[in-house]
């Protein structure tokens, strides 16, 4: 996929992140499944906290750091090439 996409909500809003693909794409079952796997924990919280639907696409994309983290695609506004 590597998409970018602005985050509109949440911890991380403003920030510019690539998004790789969703859930199932990237790490082959749902967030949800993903025991252990520390980006799935972190979204496990914010999502708690943030109130996120449990229908929906999740996807998981990069910082800028490098460091990757899922999220709702209720947090994200896909840009477009045309965009700046």
């Amino acid at each position: 996929m590597d998409k970018k996409a602005k985050v509109i909500k949440g911890q991380f809003k403003g920030e510019i992140v690539s998004i790789e693909g969703t859930d199932f794409e990237v790490m082959g079952n749902s967030v949800w499944s993903l025991h252990g796997n520390p980006a799935a924990l972190k979204y496990a919280l914010r999502s708690g906290l943030g109130n996120y639907p449990f229908s929906g696409n999740n996807y998981y994309g990069h910082h800028e750091n490098g460091l990757g983290d899922f999220f709702h695609e209720s947090e994200l506004e896909f840009i477009t090439e045309n965009e700046n």
